[in-house]
């Protein structure tokens, strides 16, 4: 069995979801291409290398880059059985909130074209909700004697 089936296997193995196998199996051979070096021969350098290309070259984030550590990680722990030493991660990029004047989020709520989708921004916006908190919400969810 070669590095690439094992590597698939133990994918497998562990349960991980189709999106990060999906993502694992692309990172991999992309720096199997980007390297040009069977996997017995690579080293943290070209790992490091690598993600410096990720990053500064294809204009990756950061939160990509990590990905892309992890990906290699367990490809070379799990698949070679070799350990990859010193390769940092880069920091999270912190980003700042917009945060929206009173008039544009009247623009917004206004924009709406029916009663209902004014209601979802008002809670999306008056309560702080995401998305996922608002999908899920059902008549059992409100307390209509405290209203």
């Amino acid at each position: 069995m070669d590095v690439l089936e094992r590597f698939g296997l133990e994918l497998d193995a562990r349960g991980f979801s189709s999106k990060t196998k999906k993502s694992y199996r692309h990172f991999v051979n992309d720096f199997l291409g980007y390297s040009a070096k069977h996997p017995q021969d690579a080293n943290s350098d070209d790992v490091k290398q690598y993600i410096s290309y990720l990053i500064n070259a294809k204009h990756y984030t950061n939160v990509t880059a990590n990905l892309a550590i992890s990906a290699l990680k367990f490809f070379f722990v799990n698949a070679v059985g070799k350990e990859i030493e010193g390769v940092a991660r880069p920091k999270r990029e912190q980003n700042l909130h917009v945060v929206l004047s009173k008039e544009e989020v009247r623009r917004i709520i206004g924009a709406a074209n029916n009663a209902k989708h004014r209601l979802v921004l008002k809670c999306l916006y008056g309560r702080g909700l995401r998305v996922s908190e608002l999908v899920d919400l059902r008549t059992e969810s409100f307390d209509f004697g405290r209203i």
